[in-house]
């Protein structure tokens, strides 16, 4: 049995204002986790009893999927003037988040692959033209932090460094240092425990240049070399990670990096390869073409070489926004007697 997220919450009332308008609701259940900031539009009694009525409905409808629990919000909160909400569910046994907000409600993951949801425009009880809902598989989920627009998004994660042992005393920090004294603020912090096991340090590699990409493939090598890889498995290795860094380097303007770290499972062990850039992303339209063998990537813009590595490796996964960039992760495995 998995031990319980370990969750920090704090949400404060506009200066001048005895009564909240937003509201923070965090839910786990069977290796699920349902996590929710509500912002009632504008200050006092009237936004408290939207987040309220809000939250009220979450304890009835949480276990329903994202999307359809902000549909539901809309439609039970047209009578009143509105709020702006962001909801997180993280499913744990299958290591996969979804989220969809509506309004300026701001969300942070970190974890693996990089994940970056994003809430759309609107009012839930107003005005929504369209609810988006992002999914992932994640490898890692170190922590999934959201806050209202009471909290200034200026904040560095990297100046709270006690986050992911003491999440409480971090979100208290995050509305004293930042907290906007005219507006409601709220935050609500989510770190999984199991990410304090030990595991291997990710060796990483930036592949600005040409150089640099040679670099990353005899570093691939090599490590490959030091895990027991055949000569067959490390020039496997070798190639799909040539193929990536060289992307990164045409395609993404040698913005990226490549990762190298080892994964085990019963009976197994296997090197991890992750190349992730900052480049324009990639389109759906692409993806069939891409994992495609026989196409170049190099040769047809892509940016990709899944076709490649895909052949090479045991497992491939993209992620990739337009815009914002691609993760590419890619694995070898390795029998242990």
């Amino acid at each position: 049995m998995k031990s319980p997220l370990r969750i920090g919450t704090f949400s404060r009332s506009a200066s001048g204002f005895a009564e909240n308008g937003d509201a923070v609701f965090a839910k786990e259940w069977n290796g699920q986790a349902l996590l929710a900031i509500v912002d009632g539009l504008g200050h006092g009694t009237e936004a408290a009893l939207v987040s309220t009525a809000a939250k009220n409905l979450l304890t009835e409808i949480y276990e329903n999927d994202v999307k359809q629990i902000v549909e539901l919000l809309h439609h039970n909160l047209r009578a009143t003037r509105g709020a702006v909400i962001a909801l997180a569910r993280i499913d744990r046994t299958n290591r996969r988040l979804s989220f969809c907000g509506v309004g300026n409600v701001e969300a942070r993951v970190e974890g693996e692959p990089p994940m970056h949801p994003a809430s759309t425009e609107g009012v839930v009880g107003m005005s929504v033209r369209k609810t988006v809902k992002f999914e992932y598989k994640y490898e890692e989920l170190d922590f999934l932090l959201l806050h209202s627009d009471g909290i200034s998004s200026r904040f560095d994660i990297a100046d709270f460094p006690h986050l992911k042992q003491d999440p409480q005393a971090a979100a208290e920090d995050i509305v004293k240092s930042f907290g906007k004294d005219y507006d409601d603020a709220s935050i609500i912090i989510a770190v999984d425990p199991h990410n304090d096991e030990s595991k291997d340090a990710m060796c990483s590699v930036r592949v600005s240049d040409a150089l640099e990409a040679a670099t990353a493939t005899q570093t691939a090598k090599t490590k490959a070399q030091e895990m027991g890889f055949s000569e067959l498995d490390q020039t496997k290795i070798a190639i799909a990670v040539s193929e990536l860094a060289l992307n990164i380097v045409t395609h993404a303007n040698g913005n990226g990096i490549i990762e190298l770290g080892s994964v085990s499972e019963p009976n197994r062990v296997g090197i991890i390869i992750r190349a992730i850039d900052h480049g324009p992303g990639i389109e759906d339209s692409n993806f069939d073409v891409s994992y495609d063998p026989n196409q170049s990537s190099r040769r047809n813009g892509l940016g990709i070489g899944l076709g490649s590595v895909q052949r090479l490796m045991d497992e491939t996964d993209i992620q990739t926004q337009r815009g914002i960039g691609t993760t590419i992760t890619a694995k070898k495995w390795k029998q242990v007697p």
